[in-house]
């Protein structure tokens, strides 16, 4: 099973092609709030040794 997993993409292809569907009607929400906050959350959790 573990094999089997680790061959496919680490992606969920509906998903993906959900989100397309949206950006191209224009109904995906850009929330740049959202982004920053999500952008800081993914720095801190850097560890302590990495450089800026």
């Amino acid at each position: 099973m573990a094999k089997s997993m680790a061959s496919a993409p680490p992606v969920n292809a509906s998903r993906v092609a959900e989100i397309k569907k949206a950006i191209a009607s224009g109904n995906f929400p850009i929330l740049p709030a959202t982004i920053a906050d999500r952008l800081m959350a993914f720095r801190l959790d850097w560890t302590s040794n990495d450089k800026a």
